[in-house]
């Protein structure tokens, strides 16, 4: 009896904190390397190649100031569904590597926030959505600055006066 309450307590608590879970990083193969209760741990693990699916909404705020960083060739977010949004006075995803994608959900900035999606390399958009909605004339949805290139791809910008592609830079939308 005493073992079998010890284990319904373990799975409890392993239940409870899978719960907490935010994001996972999901190997080429399709196979589960890690889970993360925070996204920018998440993204911090991930290894080229790999894919950061987000498991639930993720709001950030002053409190967290971080800025997220998709900072892996070929590495991949996997918004799945959900919200990313960024509170704090920072931009909602800075992209920093080569061939990354960004699919399937929506980085929103609050009004004290700069750029939803600044692209610095190489990125494919694919089902999602970016929103600035700032009334700074000089925050954007979408920021491509020399050197960049973004494909969007069934994506939607809001707000499409707040994109800022710098010269050198190109933004295609397919």
């Amino acid at each position: 009896m005493k073992k079998l309450i010890s284990l319904m307590i373990a799975a409890t608590c392993v239940s409870a904190w899978a719960d907490d879970n935010v994001a996972e990083v999901v190997a080429p193969d399709g196979s589960v390397r890690s889970q993360w209760t925070v996204l920018a741990w998440a993204l911090n693990d991930a290894q080229p190649g790999d894919t950061v699916r987000m498991l639930k909404n993720v709001t950030l705020t002053a409190q967290d100031n971080v800025m997220l960083w998709l900072g892996k060739d070929g590495m991949t977010l996997d918004l799945n569904g959900f919200t990313l949004e960024q509170q704090a006075k920072l931009n909602g995803l800075y992209v920093n590597a080569d061939g990354t994608t960004v699919k399937n959900g929506t980085i929103v900035v609050a009004e004290q926030s700069c750029i939803a999606l600044w692209g610095a390399y190489s990125i494919t958009v694919t089902n999602s959505m970016f929103s600035g909605a700032t009334s700074d004339t000089s925050c954007f949805s979408v920021y491509c600055p020399n050197g960049s290139h973004a494909v969007f791809k069934a994506g939607t910008v809001m707000d499409t006066e707040k994109v800022m592609v710098s010269e050198g830079g190109t933004l295609v939308i397919e």
